[in-house]
């Protein structure tokens, strides 16, 4: 879709939205040079909660023009009460003119009455300029680590299911096939249940190119462990732009415990893999869903680069890999981060079957969870990557206690006492 102003025929600027991830629900011409923006509105199947947090278009015949771009139509609804919405003064807007390097824009200005919109302003060198809330990871970034995975020794590529638009749901195995299979830890994770949330998959394409390099600590995680991955749970909403809600206008996220093929074939087929995964007799020891926070890394990357991402996302969990059952962390300061981390009591072990189906079925979710136990969170409980595993709501979710140590590239610099 475009959308050029109502006015004179010279070479004017002209949005467009009409690919992949792009979202806007109409623009309104103020002057030749000056677009009001009013986002779409992503609602539930209940046809609430309004969620008018993402937007991404790209404007032609920009260069040697100021453009400026009112963003509107921003208040939603969260949980059923009315919210304000992502974005704000605080959440600054990225440019691009190539769609693949982004930068912050330096002029801004949120304006709070009567209603709401943030005004950006830019005068772009290039014809083409791309506007979005956060960097993109779109599915054709995700094609192309495709390939690169496929390259690798240590992957297997699969298909847990279809999509309600008949996407592929993939599944990749990562571990090293020389060593036994039968004393791996099973560690299972999944990216993107909200489409919106592109720091999730720029940390998960961090955390896949570690484990297929050649990396001596990538080696000794593979002998160890046998990865199963979801690295791109809503592929529609992501194709469509939405921001929580799947084609059929559900939350992957909050509806985990409920199981229904038609209206979340995803999760089904999520549950499927896992399931039979359990039945043939394999471990689960660990699984995290990875979400965004809206603030610190949730808008670090691409900019810092997934080779900086991906060892945060293992700096959080690989010591529950290793530790015997009831030993204490005692880390010591991570150099990568250069902060200290703290000590939990952690629980090593494996979850049965019916330990999985209580936990996403019948658990109460206003509990904490206790350390080292595969849970479900009630409260807010978040790895401090910025990579979130909290639930608020109503369906139970699956988690762990994590201890917090140093990172990979630290070489697990922390010591297991008795």
């Amino acid at each position: 879709m475009l959308f050029a102003p109502l006015l004179a025929a010279a070479a004017i600027p002209i949005v467009h939205t009409g690919f992949e991830g792009a979202q806007l629900e109409r623009v309104e011409p103020v002057t030749p040079t000056h677009f009001r923006a009013l986002l779409r509105s992503d609602v539930d199947q209940d046809g609430r909660n309004r969620q008018a947090n993402w937007y991404y278009f790209r404007i032609d015949g920009a260069r040697g023009h100021e453009i400026t771009v009112d963003l509107t139509n921003l208040l939603g609804e969260y949980n059923y009460r009315a919210n304000r919405g992502a974005v704000t003064k605080d959440i600054v807007p990225v440019w691009s003119g190539d769609n693949v390097h982004w930068r912050h824009f330096t002029a801004t200005d949120f304006h709070d009455e009567p209603q709401p919109f943030l005004r950006l302003t830019l005068k772009p060198t290039r014809d083409r300029v791309w506007i979005a809330h956060v960097p993109l990871y779109t599915n054709e970034h995700l094609a192309r680590l495709e390939r690169d995975v496929r390259r690798s020794p240590y992957s297997t590529i699969e298909s847990a299911g279809r999509t309600p638009q008949g996407r592929a749901m993939p599944l990749w195995t990562f571990t090293d096939t020389a060593a036994p299979a039968d004393a791996k830890r099973g560690v299972w994770l999944m990216f993107r249940q909200h489409a919106w949330e592109t720091g999730s998959s720029w940390a998960g394409e961090g955390a896949v190119r570690f484990l297929i390099s050649n990396h001596p600590d990538a080696a000794r995680i593979r002998r160890a462990c046998i990865f199963k991955i979801f690295p791109m749970a809503d592929p529609d909403g992501l194709a469509r732009g939405n921001v929580r809600f799947n084609a059929a206008g559900f939350d992957l996220d909050r509806n985990w415990d409920v199981d229904n093929a038609v209206t979340m074939p995803e999760i089904s087929a999520q549950k499927r893999s896992i399931l039979a995964w359990l039945d043939a007799g394999r471990r689960l020891d660990l699984f995290l869903s990875l979400h965004n926070t809206e603030t610190s890394e949730y808008l670090e990357a691409p900019p810092a680069g997934h080779d900086e991402l991906g060892p945060r996302v293992f700096c959080r969990f690989v010591p529950v890999l290793y530790v015997r059952p009831h030993a204490r962390v005692i880390p010591r300061r991570c150099n990568h981060h250069r902060r200290q981390a703290r000590p939990h009591d952690c629980v090593a072990g494996s979850l049965s079957r019916a330990q999985f189906t209580h936990v996403h079925h019948g658990a109460d979710d206003r509990q904490e969870p206790e350390a080292g136990r595969l849970t479900q969170v009630g409260a807010p409980h978040r790895l401090r990557s910025g990579l979130s595993t909290r639930r608020r709501g109503r369906g139970p979710a699956i988690s762990v206690n994590l201890p917090v140590q140093s990172c990979i590239r630290c070489q697990f610099a922390g010591k297991l006492t008795a």
